[in-house]
């Protein structure tokens, strides 16, 4: 009678999708990857895509192979799109607590998709083919999310337990003798750094900045306050699009240089971000600061979608293509 009482209760814990999360959070220790870095754009569950841009840094049987203290880094956006979602997120995973033990770094940040997911919004999955992804922006999507709430609670549970865990992050920050970058999904805006410090927008630390970052993520996944400025806005760190790609924003902030992914472009993009002086009615001019949109559409196997970008162990950035 008890053990079937707590499996009646397993059951309800399923259908309802009342977690409890995990409440260790764990702090990012300072960590530099002498070995260099190398950033992927979105993979939307692309599977074999993901694996030509990291094909030298895995084995045939996908286990992490890369060299000693070599820094891996996701953009987010892992899911949604591909039909092999949840498949890549967990070679992720995988590859994440390998690496740990060589001293290399697999490095996850959460993208708008990982975040439409935390905030009980399933229209756009399509994990492990639980919904139809339709391009048609006038057709309905279907998904019957009363049925498949259970497998969309447990992905739910499992991302939210790995913010707080530290393997999923909201900001990376990669300091390098002669530049200091912040990495976010989508970019950090003058309306996120203004939210930091609206007096001294030049003068941010970025490492402060990006432990302030990640900070309000573990915050509101404590408390499962997902519906925030934080993350709803859409010039923040998830969503921020600048009006020419069809957003709101202005500028990016000027602050340090930047890495972020989620809007497409034809190749990876390097750009001078626009300095804070322009804004009190003189001139525009261009900052000392640098944006890489590394976002080239892994998903749709565009001519450019196995490009990186990598920083090497003396410090040169450079655009790469994996060779045949």
């Amino acid at each position: 009678m008890r053990a079937a009482l707590l499996l009646l209760l397993l059951l309800v814990l399923l259908m309802t999708g009342s977690y409890s999360y995990a409440t260790t959070v764990t702090n990012h220790p300072s960590h530099s990857c002498t070995g260099g870095y190398r950033t992927i754009g979105d993979i939307h569950g692309n599977l074999q895509g993901m694996r030509k841009i990291i094909a030298d840094l895995i084995d045939s049987k996908d286990n992490w192979n890369g060299d000693r203290d070599f820094c891996l880094i996701s953009m987010g956006d892992v899911i949604d799109r591909g039909s092999e979602s949840w498949e890549s997120f967990e070679l992720l995973q995988k590859l994440q607590e390998q690496a740990e033990k060589t001293k290399g770094k697999v490095i996850r940040l959460l993208g708008n998709h990982e975040l439409l997911l935390l905030q009980d919004n399933f229209q756009l999955s399509k994990l492990n083919g639980a919904c139809a992804w339709l391009k048609d922006k006038n057709a309905t999507r279907s998904c019957n999310t009363d049925k498949l709430r259970p497998l969309f609670d447990k992905y739910k549970k499992i991302i939210a337990n790995e913010v707080l865990a530290g393997k999923i992050r909201a900001s990376y920050h990669i300091h390098l003798p002669t530049e200091d970058f912040i990495l976010t999904h989508a970019g950090v805006s003058n309306s996120v750094c203004g939210q930091y410090s609206l007096s001294k927008l030049n003068k941010i630390d970025p490492a402060a900045f990006s432990a302030w970052l990640e900070k309000q993520l573990v915050q509101a996944v404590q408390q499962q306050k997902l519906h925030s400025n934080f993350f709803d806005n859409p010039q923040g760190i998830f969503w921020t699009r600048k009006k020419e790609e069809g957003g709101e924003m202005d500028k990016f902030c000027d602050a340090f240089s930047q890495i972020r992914g989620h809007t497409i472009q034809q190749r990876i993009n390097k750009e001078k971000l626009v300095s804070q002086k322009g804004q009190q009615g003189q001139k525009e001019q261009k900052g000392k600061h640098v944006l890489y949109s590394v976002d080239t559409a892994i998903f749709e196997n565009t001519p450019y979608s196995d490009e990186f970008l990598e920083i090497s162990n003396k410090n040169v950035i450079a655009i790469k293509k994996l060779k045949n």
